[in-house]
């Protein structure tokens, strides 16, 4: 609670700060973007897997990325693990329940610079429950694209855990367990700057 708050607050004083008048859309450019995530199975090897549609918006000044904005939704049913039975297991209500709880949902609520890049902090709700993350990330440039437009790149990566958003079962009956609690969600997004 007491991090959640804290971004709340921080959110509120960057909506006070003048020089975010500068801040731009951006939208998100699908073809060189993804979001990603590694789980271990068995405790001896690591699945890799990643969402396929997702859609959102982003605000931010190029020159003051600590006034940003992000808002993404997940098409819980796009999860693609490479195997097409583990992913029917994946959008059964023993994990995602995507016939009840279609997207997953990411809102920010600040940004922060940090010891190395960025925090982007926000809640993320997954199945019935919100809670507050931090992911730390990197700007890795914006450049003007060969097309007369702006583009920028960045990429982040957090660890959650899986039964705090009540994403699969607890095992206790197998050690190591079956399906490992901790997850690595990275992110990749190339990002393009709207034009009035």
């Amino acid at each position: 609670m007491k991090t959640q708050n804290r971004w709340l607050a921080l959110a509120a004083v960057f909506a006070l700060i003048p020089g975010l008048a500068g801040a731009a859309e951006w939208e998100i450019d699908r073809a060189h973007s993804g979001i990603a995530f590694t789980i271990r199975h068995l405790g001896i090897s690591n699945v890799k897997g990643m969402f396929t549609d997702f859609t959102g918006s982003v605000t931010f000044d190029e020159e003051n990325l600590e006034g940003g904005s992000v808002s993404i939704r997940v098409k819980a049913e796009s999860v693609d693990t490479q195997n097409d039975k583990r992913d029917e297991h994946l959008r059964s209500a023993d994990f995602f329940d995507v016939a009840n709880y279609p997207e997953i949902v990411f809102t920010s609520t600040g940004v922060a610079k940090g010891e190395e890049g960025y925090v982007l902090g926000g809640l993320l709700r997954i199945l019935d429950t919100e809670r507050p993350v931090e992911i730390p990330f990197e700007h890795l440039g914006s450049i003007q694209d060969p097309w007369g437009g702006t583009r920028a790149g960045f990429e982040g990566q957090v660890k959650l855990l899986r039964e705090e958003f009540g994403v699969g079962w607890k095992d206790t009956k197998f050690r190591p367990p079956l399906v490992g609690n901790e997850v690595v969600l990275t992110f990749s997004l190339e990002l393009i700057k709207k034009t009035e």
